[in-house]
């Protein structure tokens, strides 16, 4: 597989904890589940519909796992074609909770399983690391509903002493996944938040963070397309790989480097931020060659991951230096 196959852009849509992904080449059990997910939408059962009708738990769920409605449902269930229960069920593997083991059942299958090559896809849920907590948070992935699960972290908490990674949260969250049978895709920030060593000799800028937990706060920036900065990240890629690279959980990373407050493709950008890039030498072309040479290390370094691009402006800054 090359690397023009395994680079997905990814557009992405949050909405509270979940995110959307979408995949194109759905087998024909996710299919038959996406009809039932259709038929229960139809009905009038709504996504995230909270204490009664919700699409999943209301509706789907009852459906595919053959267990009585939740009473708090108001809506009744649609009519669907066994045949198309049967077809979504033999992917999933949910159903079989009711006779299998006590073990078992606690460790159900994805909802929309992923194999080989083909891209990750399902419900996603997004787990956000607390650096002041020694464990992560990972009882979703024993939702049945649940296909995967995002981590966002940060680079600093996990590398703090340079080739000296603490593997300790990564390790709990690759043990949950598989044991869970979801798959994992890790939202690893640097940019604002890289460990000190990885900015030292490095060209910074001090900036506001522009959203999220700690917006507006004002800490140094390296700039997105300084070489020591990035072969530093890159080698704590080497490091991640090492580490993770072929568990069979691993399914997806998000491409950064050239970023700022997240995997997202967005740097400081109000009027007076505009004014310091243009002073630190900004061009359109350094950032874009920049973001090459990470998809290129991507490819190279995580051979087994599918790679998401979460789509956002560059700087309205052009190749000769002006706004």
């Amino acid at each position: 597989m090359d690397s023009a196959q395994r680079i997905l852009i990814l557009v992405w849509i949050l909405f509270g904890l979940y995110p959307a992904f979408a995949n194109n080449q759905l087998r024909a059990d996710q299919a038959s589940c996406d009809q039932i997910r259709t038929a229960c939408k139809n009905a009038g059962f709504v996504l995230g519909g909270g204490a009664r009708d919700g699409l999943l738990l209301d509706c789907y769920q009852p459906i595919v796992q053959g267990t009585p409605q939740p009473k708090l449902a108001s809506r009744r269930l649609p009519r669907i074609n066994p045949e198309v229960v049967n077809a979504c069920r033999s992917g999933n593997g949910t159903v079989g909770a009711k006779t299998a083991s006590v073990d078992e059942a606690t460790r159900p299958e994805p909802l929309l399983a992923s194999t080989d090559d083909s891209a990750p896809g399902g419900l996603v849920v997004v787990i956000v690391d607390k650096p002041k907590q020694d464990r992560l948070d990972l009882r979703a992935l024993y939702n049945s509903s649940i296909s995967g699960v995002a981590l966002q972290i940060h680079w600093g908490d996990i590398e703090p002493v340079e080739g000296k990674p603490d593997w300790t949260k990564l390790d709990q969250l690759f043990a949950a996944a598989e044991s869970s049978k979801k798959w994992v895709q890790l939202l690893i920030f640097p940019g604002f938040f890289s460990p000190p060593w990885a900015l030292e000799g490095v060209k910074t800028e001090q900036f506001p963070i522009q959203y999220g937990p700690g917006a507006g706060t004002v800490m140094s920036l390296p700039m997105p397309w300084d070489n020591v900065y990035l072969n530093r990240w890159f080698a704590f890629l080497r490091l991640l790989n090492e580490k993770y690279g072929k568990s069979p959980a691993f399914r997806l990373i998000g491409a950064a480097g050239p970023t700022s407050v997240s995997a997202e493709m967005t740097l400081p950008s109000n009027p007076e931020d505009m004014r310091t890039w243009q002073s630190d030498g900004y061009t359109s072309r350094k950032y874009i060659e920049a973001w090459q040479k990470v998809f290129q290390v991507y490819s190279n370094e995580l051979p087994n991951q599918n790679i998401s691009f979460s789509l956002g402006a560059g700087l309205n800054i052009n190749n000769q230096g002006n706004i």
